[in-house]
């Protein structure tokens, strides 16, 4: 997502939250983002530049609620994320609700059964809100390293036979056969790895292990289409800020 804002000419700004890698996002959270962001754009002279929130699950929840607490929000995006009826609707006088855009996934129906109530009622932007569904994707050799950058396609092809063998990906489909827990298949995906332990450094995204443990399963969780960040629909994302921020 980084890369494709960047290309698309924008400023990308990471927040994280006070409680720390274990926590979550909390209502708290959101002046205390707003601050650091101030800071931030005041720094790099981007005080009166458009300003757009995107984030997924928890993270688009806050992008959310800024979205409602800071009146020069342009847009919102949100990934696995539906916000509120409450949280969308403007009291009386006051400004409506940023263009919402959501990514959801096919597999997630309960959120896709929200998005449709939230869309198939009335409120003030309703207009500009959009929803996108990621369906599920085949895995097949090279899908490791053609989304992990540093993944070599000796290892993806490796990951890929592991998860086959193991039944968790369907050999004729190339389709994942169950939820990608990281539990019940690190030791697929561990072996295959383990298998090139002495070209590792070289083989894995900047040498780490745990980089490549992590970066497999965010791509086994992609492909599975229940609860995941994408960039799928990245470019239609950032058409999404654009067209709010020319007033269309």
């Amino acid at each position: 997502m980084t890369k494709f804002g960047l290309i698309a000419g924008y400023a990308l700004v990471a927040a994280s939250n006070l409680a720390g890698p274990k926590g979550c996002w909390m209502a708290a959270d959101v002046p205390k983002v707003r601050t650091a962001l101030d800071n931030w754009r005041h720094l790099h002279g981007l005080q009166h530049a458009p300003l757009f929130a995107l984030g997924p699950s928890s993270g688009g929840w806050l992008a959310g609620q800024a979205a409602r607490a800071w009146p020069d929000i342009r847009a919102v995006a949100m990934q696995v994320m539906v916000p509120l009826l409450d949280d969308v609707r403007s009291p009386a006088g006051t400004r409506p609700y940023p263009p919402l855009h959501m990514v959801l996934m096919q597999r997630d129906s309960s959120k896709l059964k929200e998005a449709a109530v939230l869309l198939g009622t009335e409120w003030n932007g309703r207009q500009h809100a959009e929803m996108l569904t990621a369906s599920p994707k085949p895995i097949y050799p090279a899908f490791f390293s053609d989304g992990i950058v540093g993944l070599s396609p000796q290892l993806s092809a490796a990951v890929h036979t592991a998860l086959v063998k193991s039944g968790y990906v369907d050999k004729g489909t190339g389709m994942i056969t169950r939820h990608p827990r990281r539990t019940e298949w690190r030791d697929s995906v561990s072996s295959a790895l383990d298998a090139t332990a002495g070209e590792r450094r070289t083989l894995l995204p900047q040498g780490s292990l745990q980089l490549a443990m992590d970066a497999i399963f965010a791509r086994l969780d992609m492909a599975y289409a229940y609860h995941a960040s994408t960039c799928q629909f990245a470019n239609e994302t950032y058409q999404h800020f654009g067209r709010a921020a020319a007033g269309k």
